[in-house]
């Protein structure tokens, strides 16, 4: 094929999207919202017109990190990564994936790791530089 892996190539979700508000202009933002939701066809142009061999997906910032109850945080992640095995196994030769993490609740976290590599198929995770956490939800 061509030999390009591209790394770090963001995808969302409805629910991730918030944060794009107020970050850019709104037709700029409209732009993002539909390129970041796109695990399809519009995804796999882009991978052609780039001359990308496989990308490597991985899910917005902020999104799980930025959720503060741990519980929430958890089913966020095991969410996002069920989703994103489905495009994944969409088009294997096109799309791998990095999970996202509860990094909230490091136990989960772990877990979650294991599950997205040997049940999901990811090659690895996605750690982004901070977690918020609701204490009195964690305890």
């Amino acid at each position: 094929m061509f030999g390009k892996v591209a790394l770090e190539e963001h995808f969302a979700l409805p629910e991730t999207l918030g944060a794009l508000d107020g970050f850019a202009p709104a037709d700029a933002v409209a732009f993002m919202r539909e390129r970041l939701l796109d695990l399809g066809d519009g995804r796999l142009r882009a991978v052609e017109e780039g001359g990308i061999e496989t990308m490597v997906l991985s899910l917005n910032s902020p999104a799980v990190q930025a959720v503060p109850d741990p519980r929430l945080a958890r089913e966020l992640a095991e969410r996002v990564n069920d989703r994103l095995a489905e495009a994944v196994a969409r088009n294997p030769g096109r799309f791998q994936g990095f999970a996202a993490l509860p990094m909230q609740d490091p136990d989960a976290a772990a877990r979650e790791l294991e599950r997205a590599i040997t049940e999901l198929g990811f090659v690895g995770a996605l750690v982004n530089g901070y977690s918020t956490i609701d204490q009195e939800a964690a305890d």
